[in-house]
């Protein structure tokens, strides 16, 4: 799934390494290739 740049997301898994929790969003700037990222439009 791709998102449009610009695009307000949320995220659906803690990412601890980064103090990100679940639910924090976010806004698409860029495309990275990641199957483990998970992200849900908020």
């Amino acid at each position: 799934m791709t998102f449009e740049l610009f695009s307000r997301v949320a995220l659906r898994e803690d990412f601890s390494n980064y103090q990100l929790r679940r639910g924090d969003v976010a806004t698409i700037v860029d495309h990275h290739q990641s199957s483990r990222v998970k992200m849900v439009i908020a």
